[in-house]
């Protein structure tokens, strides 16, 4: 309302599926969609991650606000992630890696408690932190898998660099997303990933091309997902491989922030800096 009294143009940004009618029916989302119409229908530019999610603006608000509204994708540092994986063998039990806050959406716990009914070995590393660690802890030691699961902590990019070389397959099972970061910055790295079909992940990761899709939440359909994986390099080299090409073309760093650094320049009717 400020800005508007102002008369200075409002720039909103979507990181999710919330805001969209229907999507989410509980209290919260029901506020998050009041805000979402009231923001985007006043909004003079637009941020979406993916053209779906340009979609989803103009079918829950107008086939008018297609034209304000600009796909800029999520944006990774490809010279932070590297090298690309090279060695695809598994040595031992296979590593799995997830990065995110230890909070409900990312159902970290529905993943402890799959993996503890899979009869192949493994470790699996949790990057990150928030309100659910000692919940995660007490999962952990009820269900003996003090020896296969790592509560890690959030990790300077450097070292969690260090983390996704080791790892075999990379794991994303939040029940709901928009284009999550750490997917995008494995698949840069030409890991193998397996993750729930939420938000606009399916824009990222192509199911049997760059990636394995599972609903969610997870159940069995993980763990088949992974024994796919386990018992195949060429099928993880595969997916990897096919993962590194399109993250370089569509999410590096300086060409998403030159969009974005344009849009906002041509909103406030400037011309872009060299």
């Amino acid at each position: 309302l400020r800005a508007r009294w102002r008369r200075v143009p409002l720039f909103v940004e979507l990181h999710g599926s919330h805001y969209f009618p229907g999507r989410d029916r509980s209290a919260k989302g029901r506020i998050y969609q009041r805000l979402g119409r009231f923001a985007l229908t006043r909004a003079a530019r637009i941020r979406a991650l993916t053209r779906q999610m340009q979609d989803d603006v103009a079918a829950a608000y107008g086939d008018a606000l297609r034209a304000r509204t600009q796909v800029i994708p999520t944006r990774v540092d490809m010279s932070l992630f590297a090298p690309v994986k090279a060695d695809y063998a598994i040595r031992g039990p296979i590593r799995l890696t997830a990065v995110g806050a230890f909070a409900p959406g990312k159902n970290h716990l529905g993943l402890i408690e799959v993996l503890a009914r899979a009869d192949f070995p493994f470790h699996l590393t949790l990057v990150g932190d928030g309100p659910l660690r000692s919940a995660y802890a007490a999962r952990v030691r009820d269900l003996g898998l003090e020896g296969s699961v790592t509560l890690g902590r959030w990790l300077p990019q450097a070292e969690l660099v260090q983390v996704l070389r080791e790892t075999a397959v990379f794991l994303h099972v939040s029940v709901a997303e928009a284009l999550p970061r750490a997917v995008l910055e494995a698949m840069a790295m030409a890991l193998p990933a397996v993750c729930t079909d939420v938000g606009f992940v399916a824009e990222a990761v192509e199911d049997g091309v760059s990636g394995l899709l599972v609903p969610s939440p997870v159940d069995e359909r993980l763990l088949a997902a992974l024994v796919r994986m386990r018992e195949s390099a060429p099928l993880r080299a595969r997916l990897g491989g096919a993962a590194h090409a399109p993250a370089r073309a569509r999410f590096e760093w300086h060409a998403a922030f030159d969009a974005y650094r344009a849009a906002l320049y041509g909103l406030l009717g400037g011309p872009r800096p060299a």
